[in-house]
């Protein structure tokens, strides 16, 4: 079953919109499909960052998926990524080698509505897919706004504030004390202060701030606790939401 990330992110040509199937990280490449589709429409309305407008992407969804569909029963491929940039939408998927040229007459009849074009050329590696693949902070966003998703699909008010936990993992006390101080500053609660000497960064700082979980701002504040710890060359692990009561 997939598991599907969205994320945005920058991949060196301006602000790129990314969902991809991670859990393919550990199975996709050795499943014998080394031959990469990259399906590419161009967005009419891509708007002010050329990730399109949403009404235009949905559309370009259904078709991507009537597309995987047939890619999947008729040349056995998998889905892996889909991204949004500079005024266009790819959709990856791998394929066996020997499924290339079924592959090129489906896309050529499935792509004719949007006016796409396509790529199809070896990739035994996965060296695009492990391209868009999301780097350590973009995984860490992901999965968080995933989570409030999850909770607001589930009747969860996110308007109503609770405290959002943190934590940040540093080298030595030194480290910890000036966090903690920063901390404060920010409005932040330490909740624990742990040290396990078997690890490379051994104090572990939690805390929390009451707050409503809205995305924008939590991203924020996930930046500027990401900045934080690494001026105290430590780490910051990221934040849970908890339900509302």
């Amino acid at each position: 079953m997939a598991n599907w990330i969205p994320f945005i992110t920058d991949l060196g040509e301006g602000p790129a919109s990314v969902i991809i199937d991670v859990d393919l990280a550990n199975s996709g490449a050795d499943a014998g499909r080394g031959t990469l589709v990259v399906a590419s429409v161009p967005l009419r309305s891509p708007g002010e960052h050329g990730m399109g407008e949403q009404q235009e992407v949905d559309a370009i969804d259904a078709v991507i998926e009537e597309i995987h569909g047939v890619l999947a029963s008729g040349c056995d491929a998998v889905f892996a990524a889909t991204m949004r940039s500079e005024g266009t939408y790819d959709a990856v998927f791998y394929l066996p080698a020997s499924k290339a040229q079924a592959a090129e007459m489906l896309l050529g009849v499935g792509l004719s509505p949007l006016e796409g074009d396509f790529i199809i050329r070896q990739d035994p590696t996965w060296s695009m897919y492990h391209e868009l693949f999301p780097a350590e902070g973009d995984m860490r966003r992901a999965l968080g706004l995933r989570a409030l998703m999850l909770l607001a699909e589930g009747g969860d008010d996110l308007s109503i504030p609770r405290g959002i936990a943190h934590e940040i993992n540093l080298p030595g006390r030194n480290a910890a004390d000036a966090a903690k101080q920063k901390l404060a500053e920010m409005g932040y609660t330490i909740v624990s202060e742990t040290s396990d000497a078997s690890e490379d960064l051994p104090f572990r700082l939690a805390f929390q701030r009451v707050e409503a979980p809205e995305a924008s701002a939590l991203l924020t504040s996930g930046e500027l606790l990401d900045q934080l710890a690494q001026e105290l060359d430590g780490e910051y692990a990221g934040w849970e939401c908890p339900p509302a009561g």
